[in-house]
Parts: structure tokens; sequence; C-alpha cells
């Protein structure tokens, strides 16, 4: 089924209006203004605990989106239109199944988030909600601000991965020790900042991509990714220039005397990071539309090159693993936190056309990933 296929199915299974102002209307109506689309409320429902715009706790907005945001008219009571839904949904009817089948991943994160806040709403009254509302120094409209949303969310999503919540309870730096190799230091020097801000910049972001489930904001966070993301710190080492301390030995031994002067215990000590000229496109500057992988390398401090077990072959390990950018502040660095051998995730990165490690958070299930090995 082609794009405009697929736009067309929802329009007849979810029922949607003809004319944008009559779907306007409909969602400021249902959300007392708080968006002006569809696609505004789902995704505000799909990510409640980090959104530019908090989903309201407004009862009847979850529930339409549970409804799959049909058209619904003033003479409509939403309860109406959910009861039937959810029997819909009992009785697997054929339209219930097709509209399953269409449904966008967005919306089928927004439907189960709505499941589990639902229940709570349906507990509290208008009152109770304002006053949750006042005791975080919110407005006096605060049954529709959605204020309270984050402090909902929390109650009824899983809690986040381990390794995350220690970093927001420590409030300290998290992330990597970072070298350049000599030809990047050579081809960029002075100006590497810009660079790799325009690296940074020229990813791919958010939920769009084939790789949008590999990004630090694809995995479950309770409290606000923010601060995650404030806390995230890249350490970097100074150029290493003594010619005694070349190569990736070299760089192994500069690591194990800069890494005392290391302040905060979330910047790991077991791997660091060195930055290739490789995957740096030469035309940086010219990149329209981004570039679709970028890596670096990570390194064991421990593995040397001389090692009794070393065998030296092209295709042979070497103590380090490309990884992709994507997941560096991701899950590449739970993988790391957690004691996962670097030997190991090299192996799984032959199996990337590439031969880059990249991590995912599991689709509906963004506290947990796919195997780290």
């Amino acid at each position: 089924m082609d794009h405009d296929d697929l736009m067309l199915s929802r329009s007849v299974l979810f029922d949607h209006p003809c004319y944008y102002y009559d779907h306007y209307e409909m969602v400021r109506r249902v959300t007392n203004g708080r968006f002006r689309s569809d696609q505004e409320l789902v995704h505000a429902a799909a990510q409640p605990g980090d959104n530019y715009k908090e989903m309201p706790t407004l009862l009847d907005a979850w529930k339409w989106v549970v409804c799959d945001v049909r058209s619904v008219d003033e003479n409509t009571a939403m309860q109406a239109l959910y009861e039937k839904q959810l029997e819909e949904e009992r009785l697997q009817t054929p339209q219930e199944r097709a509209r399953e089948l269409i449904r966008s991943e967005g919306m089928k994160m927004a439907r189960r988030n709505a499941r589990w806040v639902i229940p709570v709403l349906e507990k509290l009254s208008p009152q109770e909600l304002a006053q949750m509302e006042q005791e975080k120094g919110g407005s006096m409209f605060a049954i529709w601000t959605g204020g309270a949303m984050l402090e909902i969310w929390k109650q009824v999503s899983p809690p986040s991965p381990p390794w995350i919540q220690h970093i927001a309870d420590s409030q300290q730096p998290w992330g990597f020790v970072f070298y350049k190799s000599r030809l990047v230091q050579k081809r960029y020097g002075h100006r590497w900042d810009v660079v790799w801000d325009d690296i940074a910049q020229n990813q791919p972001t958010g939920f769009g991509g084939r790789y949008k489930y590999s990004f630090l904001g694809s995995i479950h966070c309770r409290g606000s990714l923010s601060t995650l993301k404030k806390l995230w710190t890249e350490v970097w080492a100074p150029p290493v220039s003594s010619d005694d301390r070349t190569g990736d030995d070299g760089l192994r031994d500069h690591f194990e005397d800069y890494k005392d002067s290391i302040k905060s215990p979330g910047i790991l000590r077991n791997t660091f990071i060195v930055i290739d000229a490789q995957p740096i496109p030469r035309d940086l500057w010219r990149q329209e539309t981004g570039f679709d992988m970028f890596w670096v390398w990570a390194y064991d401090p421990e593995w040397r090159s001389l090692s009794k077990d070393t065998i030296l072959r092209d295709d042979e390990y070497q103590g380090r693993v490309k990884v992709s950018f994507h997941s560096l502040n991701a899950w590449f660095y739970a993988a790391c936190l957690e004691g996962i051998s670097i030997r190991d995730m090299w192996l799984k990165a032959q199996q990337h056309p590439d031969k880059i490690w990249i991590g995912y958070s599991k689709f509906m299930e963004p506290w947990d990933h796919a195997p780290y090995v």
C-alpha cells in the first residue's frame, strides 16, 4: 500500500472530517483549545513525559485517543464512543482489525499510554486535579493546562531503565572521554568545535528514519529527558603528540594516565571514543539532507595488540568496535556501564553491512532493548 492509499484508508476507517476547518474545530473543542490537530494530540499522548506541549489531564481527550481521534460531533458523548470502541476490540470486528493494520506506530503508542492513564483520571475529580496542579506551582486552569500530567505519567508508566534512573538521581555528568585521530586533528584543527556541531546537527533526529529507536530520545524516561541531555558530557582529551605514544596502544597508554583526572563517576573508564576521519564527509558543509550513518571507534583500554592470544590479520579484532553515533549516548553507554565486552559487541557488529554496532529500543517497550551482543 503506497502512502496515498494509506492516508485514504486512514481517513475512511478513522472517519476524519473532509474539511480541515471542521477537523480543527473538533480537536480544539475536545481538548479545550490545547491542540489544533490530531497529529499534535497523538504525539503528546505517545510521549507524555517529555513534550513541549503536555497532554492535558482531560479524560475525554485520552478516551478520544483510544478511539483513534475519530470524528465526534457536539451531540455525541465521548463515553459512548469509547465504550463502543472497547466493545469492537473485544469482539475483534472486521472494522477494528482493519484499523489495527493501518495504525501508525505513534498512534499505537498513544493508545497504549491512554489505557494506562485513563483508570487514574477516572478516579480523580476536577478538584483533585486542580489541587495536584497547585501543589506543583501550576496555573488556576489546572484541569486543562496539563501540568499534572507528568505526575500521573510517573505513576502509571514502567520504571526507566536503572542506568537512566541512576543518572537522574545522581545529577552527575555522564559520557565518555573522546579523542581525535591525528588525521582529524590535522584536517580540522581549530575548527573542530564547528565541525563536531555540524556532524551532530546532520544526524537524523526524533522519530523519523530507520534509526529512530536507537536514539536516547527513544528510551523511556519517567522524568525529563532534557535533564539527561543536559548532563551528557563529551570529555575531549588533549591531543596525543608524544612520539612514544603512537598508534592504538599509545592512545590506551594516554587514556590510562588521563582517566585519573576525570571527576564525575558517570564518565566511563572502561571505554574511550576516537573520532576517525573516514566517516566525516569531505563536503560536510555542502550536505543538504544530512548523512545516513556517522560512526566512532570505541576502544577497550585494557586490550593490547601484542597480547599472547592475538593473531594479526586484517579482519582480526583489534580491541575496538565501530559504534553508531545514534547509539553512543543511548544503549551503547548502558552496555559499557554494565560491563559488556567490547569484543562481544565487535562480534555483533560484524553482522551489520558496515560492521557497525547499533542498539535499538524495542518498539512499544522503550525501557527494554535489542540484545547487546
